[in-house]
């Protein structure tokens, strides 16, 4: 019997409960997914585009150009290769979290992806906490592209339930496609690219940049696939590598005047 994808990968990690599964295509190279589990105290979904749209992110997300988000938000727009995928799941999608929440009312819901998956998970994440604001979200991806435009930033990160935390491993090139054209959400993590070659001599393995992207000619561009992170975030636990404690830029002593430390709000 053929597993689905997500779930031959959250088999191989162990025993995990998995309440529902979404799949919209023929067979698992050309199916888009959706994989709904239960954690302790969250729901989570995971996200997953076409075995193609997995690996070949880049210049045909860019040639479709901008679509609203919706009617409520027409000034929100994101590349239309996203939505045209994404209104394909959403509507099952959001029925299954609502039964899923109304029986569990304190849980939260996190959306995730990787790649094509990633910016589908951060379209999900919006759209799931702007109608229900009574709903704690959080997005954490992995390899994300840029999803829209800057009114679709400022609709996001502005969102007072949800939380969004992109990964990305050294100069991950998935996350700057489509290339010139459209914007980052949310807060970023960057891992050093060293990690899982040269670990322990990496003085700085993880940096946090806050509502802000870094800049990419610190690091060495690659193009790590989705075993490339697990790896890496595996190194980090296994060589208690210290994790960022602070955004970029954040850290100091603030405003001191006559001794006295005064907070700028």
């Amino acid at each position: 019997r053929e597993h689905k994808p997500i779930l031959q990968s959250l088999m191989e990690c162990g025993d995990v409960t998995v309440q529902h599964v979404i799949a919209k295509g023929q067979n698992c190279d050309e199916q888009l997914e959706a994989c709904i589990f239960e954690g302790q105290r969250h729901f989570t979904v995971v996200f997953r585009g076409t075995t193609e749209q997995q690996t070949k992110l880049g210049k045909k997300s860019a040639k479709c150009g901008f679509l609203p988000l919706d009617s409520e938000h027409e000034n929100a727009q994101i590349f239309a290769t996203f939505k045209e995928e994404y209104t394909k799941i959403e509507a099952e999608c959001f029925t299954l979290l609502d039964a899923l929440t109304e029986e569990n009312p304190f849980c939260d819901i996190v959306f995730t992806g990787h790649s094509f998956g990633a910016a589908l998970a951060t379209i999900a994440a919006f759209k799931y906490s702007n109608a229900r604001p009574m709903v704690r979200v959080s997005c954490l991806t992995l390899a994300s592209p840029k999803v829209g435009s800057v009114a679709f930033r400022h609709a996001v990160n502005s969102q007072p339930n949800l939380k969004v935390m992109r990964l990305e491993y050294g100069q991950d090139g998935k996350c700057q496609a489509p290339a010139h054209v459209g914007v980052h959400v949310g807060h970023t993590l960057v891992l050093h690219g060293s990690i899982g070659s040269n670990s322990v001599k990496t003085s700085c393995p993880i940096v946090a940049y806050k509502f802000d992207t870094p800049k990419h000619k610190k690091f060495k561009t690659n193009y790590p696939d989705l075993r490339s992170y697990v790896h890496a975030l595996e190194e980090v636990q296994r060589l208690r590598l210290t994790w960022a404690r602070d955004f970029v830029g954040a850290s100091g002593k603030g405003v001191v005047v006559n001794n006295e430390k005064r907070l700028v709000v």
